[in-house]
C-alpha cells in the first residue's frame, strides 16, 4: 500500500467519526428535538465516552431524553420519541462503521494475498 492509499483510508476514518456524531444529532433534531434535546445529547456523548461500553449509547440517549423533558414540558412520549431519534443515529454510525472496516479489510487484504 501506498502513502497516498493510507492517507485516504486516515481522512476517510476521520469523515466517518464525524458523521457518526452529526448523524446522532440530527436525527434528534429529525424526530423533533430542539436546542435543549441538542445540547443534551452533546453533553450525553462527552460524559457517555468516558462510561464504556454501553456509556456511548445510553448517553446520549438520556441526554436527549432529558433535554426533550425539558424542552416539552414534560411529555414523555414526545421525549422518548426524541431521544429514539438518538438511538437510531447511533445505529445509523454504527451501520456506516461496520461497513467502512469491511471495506478495509477487504483492501487489505487484496493487497497482501
Amino acid at each position: 500500500m501506498n502513502n497516498d492509499v493510507l492517507i485516504l483510508f486516515g481522512l476517510t476514518a476521520v469523515v466517518i467519526t464525524f458523521l457518526d456524531y452529526w448523524l446522532q444529532i440530527y436525527s434528534v433534531r429529525f424526530f423533533g428535538g430542539g436546542r435543549a434535546s441538542t445540547i443534551g445529547i452533546v453533553f450525553g456523548i462527552i460524559i457517555g465516552i468516558f462510561i464504556p461500553p454501553f456509556g456511548v449509547i445510553i448517553g446520549p440517549f438520556l441526554g436527549a431524553y432529558i433535554g426533550a423533558i425539558i424542552e416539552t414540558d414534560f411529555d414523555l412520549m414526545k421525549s422518548f420519541k426524541i431521544a429514539f431519534g438518538s438511538l437510531l443515529g447511533f445505529m445509523g454510525g454504527a451501520i456506516l462503521k461496520l461497513m467502512y472496516s469491511i471495506f478495509a479489510i477487504w483492501h487489505y487484504l487484496s493487497y497482501i494475498l
